[in-house]
């Protein structure tokens, strides 16, 4: 007899196999409660860090809006020419042509940053006495991805390029010779797109700005009897895949609201 038959301490083959075995249980136990919090956490995380950046979207729009001189009113043609930053993601061809109202598209013109006088007037070399044309849209986030650089590329993300949308914001100048006089007919709507478009916020829901359940409208207009707008509200929806599940915020059909009613609209930006 050997083992314990002698008086002998330690396990058997047997009872070291089952500790083992039990050992493996409890580990893979911890190991898979980990896994599950480290995934919950990095979810919560990518929840926080995309309604944050939606968010501070709307906020940024609505800034600027309470500068605008003037907004773009529905039905309104808008033509941002070539380029990957500027293709309208509904088109049925790869074009910069938007319809405001039909699009999902906000545009406006912001007096210039500095006051103009005779002394100071509109030109390619001063910019700062023109007045500026914004316009807010978004773009495939394949084709945006594509076709920018820099610090504008948020970088390739296969499980979301092909569903989801980032949101740009494009600016441009009105190289008028004498904006003291200019009028708004006299304008060139909008200027000539040479410029190249900025990234605002990545991970946008798509809609077909159809305005019902998931297709949420991102801009809607208020107008006055004379068809000019008054007031907006800015809807965005963001939603992102994130292991392996798909996070739409504020909820799966909903959109972050914010109501702007521009005090600026028609004043003119110089004495």
């Amino acid at each position: 007899m050997t083992g314990r038959a002698n008086g002998e301490g330690g396990f058997t083959l047997v009872e070291l196999l089952v500790v083992t075995a039990l050992l493996g249980v409890v580990l893979l136990a911890l190991s898979s409660t980990f896994v599950s919090g480290s995934q919950t956490t990095a979810l919560a995380v990518g929840r926080a860090e995309l309604q944050q950046e939606t968010v501070n979207a709307g906020q940024l729009i609505a800034s600027r809006l309470r500068e605008a001189w003037y907004v773009f009113p529905p039905s309104q043609t808008l033509a941002l020419g070539g380029g990957e930053l500027r293709r309208n993601p509904l088109a049925s061809t790869a074009s910069g042509n938007w319809t405001v109202g039909t699009h999902p598209i906000l545009a406006m013109v912001v007096p210039p940053r500095e006051t103009p006088s005779a002394a100071n007037v509109c030109s390619t070399s001063t910019p700062e006495f023109c007045y500026r044309f914004y316009a807010y849209y978004p773009v495939k986030r394949s084709v945006w991805v594509a076709g920018s650089s820099g610090a504008s590329n948020p970088g390739s993300d296969a499980a979301n390029d092909a569903s989801v949308w980032v949101l740009a914001e494009y600016r441009d100048y009105y190289y008028e010779s004498n904006p003291l006089t200019t009028a708004l007919s006299s304008l060139t709507l909008p200027p000539t797109a040479g410029s190249d478009a900025n990234l605002l916020s990545d991970y946008v829901a798509v809609t077909t700005n159809a305005g019902s359940g998931a297709n949420y409208r991102m801009f809607d207009y208020a107008l006055n009897s004379s068809g000019a707008v008054v007031g907006l509200k800015i809807n965005l929806a963001t939603q992102r895949q994130m292991n392996g599940r798909v996070v739409r915020l504020p909820d799966p059909a909903g959109a972050y609201a914010l109501s702007v009613y521009p005090q600026n609209l028609g004043r003119v930006a110089i004495p």
